[in-house]
């Protein structure tokens, strides 16, 4: 008798715990899905404001003493960072070697970097023979998409060459990267109030 109770009593406290973790964390779900939610809604707020001339973005995230720290640098190192995390990851299901791979990915950055500014600075060569300092302010903006595609398909071309790697394969492997790379650079080009279309009065704008 008492050996049925105490299993009873197991099955009681069991039932009790399993009904109290699948409370915790429909509760947890629903307080999750309400934060998600309100985010949205805040930042599409917070988006509109932006846009309507109501709120002034900040092209400095932070400051080091008095050096200022640009959110187009902060957000150009985040797609830099994530970029790099998908090509290795890939590289890795696919067998590649990974040092060959991180070099890979390191060239390819600086020579996108060097050709993004490089095409920039020749679309606007009349500012910049008037101010040759200015090339070098790139915290201010001033890539070019094309030019940073036609640098880093250059090297990425003969990277792949000299390792004996089907460059169009690498170029598949960089592909996913590269898109979201430019989509979080979008959001440096829209602090830096850069790059804007055509005005619309439209509320998706």
């Amino acid at each position: 008798g008492i050996q049925v109770a105490q299993k009873y009593t197991r099955m009681v406290l069991t039932g009790l715990t399993q009904h109290h973790e699948q409370l915790f964390f429909g509760v947890l779900n629903i307080a999750l899905v309400t934060l998600v939610v309100g985010l949205i809604a805040f930042w599409f707020i917070w988006l509109n404001d932006v846009f309507s001339g109501i709120r002034f973005v900040n092209p400095i995230a932070f400051r080091i003493g008095e050096w200022g720290i640009h959110w187009y640098g902060v957000l150009f190192a985040l797609a830099f960072i994530l970029g790099s995390l998908i090509i290795i990851t890939q590289a890795k299901k696919k067998r590649l070697n990974s040092d060959l791979t991180i070099n890979m990915v390191i060239g390819t950055t600086i020579s996108g970097f060097v050709g993004a500014r490089l095409v920039f600075i020749l679309l606007n060569a009349t500012y910049y023979a008037v101010h040759p300092l200015e090339s070098l302010s790139v915290w201010q903006g001033g890539l070019s998409l094309y030019g940073a595609l036609l640098g880093g398909s250059i090297f990425i071309y003969l990277y792949a060459k000299i390792i004996k790697w089907d460059w169009l394969k690498v170029a598949d492997l960089i592909a996913p990267a590269l898109l979201l790379g430019q989509a979080i650079g979008r959001w440096g080009n829209f602090v830096n109030q850069e790059l804007f279309g055509y005005p619309t009065l439209f509320p998706w704008k």
